[in-house]
């Protein structure tokens, strides 16, 4: 295997270890949201996933150990790049969601934060798909964005059980990154 296929996977296993995250991160949202009126169908469903992610991130470290000798592929400039600018996305995008919490909290409506916080998820595809140059990012984003969107629609209109709202907001987004992570797992499998 080159030393550029090395790279890919270890690129690829870095991505499913956030997707593994986030997956997890909305999890946990969407079911303290629901406060079990989704009889706790969200936590198996996706904990399902979660277990086939971690054990296909498994795979991939046993991959790599055969592995280690051979030399990464620094593709240079390029490659340093694209790792700046998805740092600078990532932190614009933390303290993006720390300014509207607070924004949110102190205007009297945190109730809005879990769609507001899917919607920056959701815009950070686009750069990310930009730099990246990667299409399925645009789809994610769009998903997410979209859930987001309808989570904020509902919850102002007030007629809505807000936990329902915003339990399926949360729902929408682990679904975006489950679909980002077998995407992972289907292209390192391309590789091996």
């Amino acid at each position: 295997m080159s030393s550029k296929k090395k790279t890919e996977i270890d690129s690829l296993q870095g991505g499913l270890s956030l997707m593994i995250f986030f997956t997890l991160l909305w999890t946990v949202i969407a079911e303290f949201v629901f406060e079990g009126l989704d009889h706790h169908l969200t936590v198996v469903f996706f904990g399902l996933i979660l277990l086939i992610f971690i054990y296909k991130y498994w795979q991939m470290s046993r991959v790599k150990v055969h592995l280690r000798a051979m030399p990464a592929d620094n593709s240079g400039a390029e490659e340093k790049k694209k790792g700046k600018w998805f740092w600078v996305i990532f932190v614009a995008e933390g303290i993006l969601i720390l300014l509207i919490k607070n924004i949110l909290l102190n205007t009297g409506h945190d109730n809005l934060f879990i769609p507001c916080f899917a919607l920056i998820v959701g815009l950070h595809f686009f750069p990310l798909g930009w730099v990246f140059n990667r299409k399925f990012d645009y789809y994610i984003g769009a998903w997410t964005s979209m859930m987001a969107i309808a989570g904020l629609v509902l919850l102002s209109k007030g007629n809505s059980d807000p936990r329902l709202v915003k339990g399926l907001v949360a729902v929408g987004c682990a679904i975006a990154t489950s679909c980002y992570g077998f995407k992972m797992i289907y292209e390192s499998s391309q590789i091996l």
